[in-house]
């Protein structure tokens, strides 16, 4: 045989096992690349779902009671004027303002409170 034909027969399967490695080495490093990528953006796209949805329901709430505040309020306003119209004393307007803040329910618990402008609590 010639020369150069050993050369390339002793040669040839180093460079493909070379060629091998590195690709194998390139393959394994891309996948973890990839797997950390991926893994990093499903963290934020949850993370920033968890914000949303957080968000929402805050929004929710918040108008859900600022409308039970409105409507109270308005029933109050309303009992109030009939006072002051003399359809009703200051006990029966009192008491009329009681029965209906203790038909209020909020929720599963059914707490409601009421504070006045100080923010001293009035109890129902």
């Amino acid at each position: 045989m010639k020369f150069k034909t050993k050369i390339l027969l002793f040669l040839g399967p180093l460079v493909v096992l070379v060629t091998l490695s590195i690709f194998a080495i390139n393959y394994l490093m891309v996948v973890r690349i990839l797997e950390k990528t991926a893994e990093d953006q499903m963290k934020r796209t949850v993370e920033s779902v968890f914000y949303s949805t957080e968000t929402l329901l805050q929004t929710a709430i918040s108008n859900y009671l600022r409308g039970m505040t409105e409507n109270h309020l308005s029933m109050v306003q309303a009992i109030y004027r009939e006072y002051q119209n003399g359809q009703l004393t200051v006990q029966q307007a009192k008491d009329k303002v009681q029965q209906y803040s203790n038909s209020l329910q909020v929720g599963i618990s059914g707490y409601f409170a009421a504070f006045t402008s100080k923010l001293d609590s009035l109890e129902f």
